[in-house]
């Protein structure tokens, strides 16, 4: 688990867009070069919405719905989806996912950046996926509007985050048998983990490199 090095004031102080700036800054050093992949490969891409609200930094997340046969059903885990051919790019498909599924309007210029790739460990191998992160910053608190694929959104702390207070274990079932996962326990009981889990690691491994460098 990545903790905080950086001060928490970068993260939780009253100026909202240096906040994202600072965000932005960092991962313009830490964007590694998006790969080209194979045509076997299907490509998703998801959206981390960072919104800084008074004192708080705050993540986006949604509660999947419940659905027989997905292999996510009811999980938690950022908007996105597969890229339709309609998309221009993998941050486009981003974008346009976000929308439907929570009804949080996305655009270019809100980007602050993009993580490395990720690929789902229950992804069936003759079916190979690769998931592109794209982390996009809110000036403002959104109207949300969720649509038949998302159960609830969900905003957790982002410094409880990466000072281990919403650190947690959980036994859960996967491949068929019990396993115990760390991740992010946020209100309600609901357990962010697995691929969501390992993006905002290495969202926060990129804050933390930024902070050492600069001090």
């Amino acid at each position: 688990m990545v903790k905080l090095l950086s001060d928490p004031d970068t993260l939780n102080n009253d100026k909202e867009a240096s906040r994202l700036a600072y965000i932005r800054a960092c991962l313009e050093s830490a964007t590694p070069p998006l790969p080209k992949f194979d045509t076997s490969h299907r490509i998703a891409a998801v959206a981390v919405v960072i919104r800084p609200i008074g004192n708080s930094t705050d993540i986006l997340f949604i509660k999947r719905a419940t659905v027989e046969g997905d292999p996510w059903s009811g999980q938690m885990a950022f908007p996105g989806g597969h890229m339709d051919p309609a998309d221009a790019s993998p941050q486009m498909a981003a974008i346009r996912e976000t929308e439907e599924e929570t009804g949080v309007h996305l655009s270019m210029d809100l980007c602050l950046g993009r993580l490395a790739h990720q690929s789902p460990a229950n992804r069936p191998r003759r079916q190979p996926m690769v998931v592109v992160p794209f982390v996009f910053g809110l000036p403002h608190d959104p109207r949300v509007n969720i649509n038949h694929e998302v159960e609830e959104v969900v905003w957790g702390n982002m410094s409880e985050m990466m000072d281990g207070t919403l650190l947690a274990t959980k036994t859960l079932e996967f491949a068929g048998s019990s396993a115990e996962f760390e991740g992010y326990l946020l209100g309600d009981g609901k357990f962010v983990w697995g691929l969501t889990y390992r993006t905002l690691q290495t969202l926060f491994r990129a804050l933390n490199t930024c902070y050492v460098e600069s001090h």
